[in-house]
């Protein structure tokens, strides 16, 4: 997994674009870390804590919150971004509805809601005096856990990666030590045989 996520960081802009970009020349100087950019054992959790817990923030400028807050902890920047997709389009009405369910049922509130009721932005609107308590405290609870679960998840993978590639490198050497072995008894057999 780790490796695909890899191969994407040939479509990350460049250091040389960022620097020649105009939109981003006042900013330019905090995103020349090279841990914005990097894939490692520090940025990769970090980003997917910050990603997933930006995600549940009901702000309309999710990934801008992300941003914000990757470049000063030094966070993989696109990694970051890419976890604020956690809610798109698509997931947003159901993740927001959970959330607002468990916020209420946390705070021990019942109300009842008619599936009419959700289509309508005037319900939401004259009922927003008595939904938004419960609905922010389950998005914030939702973004802690969210956030610990894919920075532990990432931690895990990240370990499980360098624990192949250990392995892997170990099997190599045995490889090549079997085959020097073996060419170096062929060696020997060539020389005590007589021609």
């Amino acid at each position: 997994m780790i490796k695909k996520i890899r191969a994407l960081a040939k479509y990350l802009p460049k250091e040389e674009h960022l620097a020649t970009s105009k939109i981003l020349r006042p900013i330019h100087h905090l995103l020349i870390d090279t841990n914005l950019w990097h894939m490692n054992r520090q940025s990769v959790p970090k980003a997917a804590f910050i990603g997933v817990f930006c995600a549940f923030v009901p702000i309309p400028a999710q990934m801008l919150l992300a941003a914000i807050l990757a470049i000063p902890s030094r966070a993989n920047l696109p990694l970051a971004l890419a976890g604020c997709w956690v809610t798109n389009p698509i997931t947003i009405a159901p993740i927001f509805y959970f959330c607002f369910q468990l916020g209420a049922w946390l705070l021990d509130i019942q109300m009842p809601i008619r599936e009419e009721d959700m289509k309508s932005w005037t319900w939401i609107f004259t009922q927003l005096n008595q939904i938004w308590w419960p609905f922010l405290l389950g998005c914030l609870i939702c973004a802690w856990v969210g956030g610990l679960t894919a920075m532990t998840v990432s931690r895990l993978l990240w370990r499980l990666h360098v624990i192949e590639r250990f392995r892997s490198r170990i099997r190599r050497r045995q490889a090549r030590i079997q085959q020097e072995l073996e060419t170096a008894n062929g060696e020997q057999t060539n020389q005590r045989t007589p021609s």
